[in-house]
């Protein structure tokens, strides 16, 4: 029984049609079945769309008060510094940073009174916060977040 022979010309043209699973190259449009639903799946552009659309747009920060006097009572609240490069949680006003911004969160009712007396920076008792130089600033309301900034920092 003599082998048949294989015409490699011919079985080249007839797989030209196919893409290539490396280095293939498709020219026109690609349609996807569905929205992904793992997370290697392809998005279409009407999905990515819609989410962006759905996305929670936070409010731009606004001024809600500029404290006077010599002291502010806020409830009791837990400090958290903006620093990404190295976050800290504190759970007093001492041992703040100058000239840092920070993000109060409720967690209590009983109220603390920020004042010239209790409200050292870096821990020293020759830097004070002054309450007439602090701002209240809300930012992502629906965290209930309460920034406080230095008042040059912010007008």
């Amino acid at each position: 029984m003599a082998i048949p022979r294989l015409n490699l010309w011919s079985l080249g043209s007839s797989l030209a049609g196919y893409l290539q699973k490396a280095g293939g190259t498709m020219t026109g449009a690609l349609t996807l079945f569905g929205a992904p639903t793992v997370d290697l799946h392809a998005a279409t552009k009407k999905y990515v769309d819609d989410q962006v659309a759905a996305a929670v747009a936070y409010p731009a920060p606004r001024v809600l008060a500029k404290t006077s006097g010599t002291s502010l009572d806020l409830a009791n609240v837990e400090v958290v510094t903006f620093d990404y490069a190295s976050p800290a949680t504190i759970s007093t006003f001492s041992n703040a940073v100058v000239n840092k911004t920070y993000q109060f969160r409720n967690i209590g009712s009983s109220a603390v009174t920020i004042d010239r007396t209790n409200a050292h920076l870096n821990g020293s008792a020759n830097q004070v916060l002054d309450p007439s130089d602090v701002m209240l600033v809300v930012g992502r309301t629906t965290t209930a977040i309460i920034q406080v900034a230095p008042k040059s920092d912010n007008g």
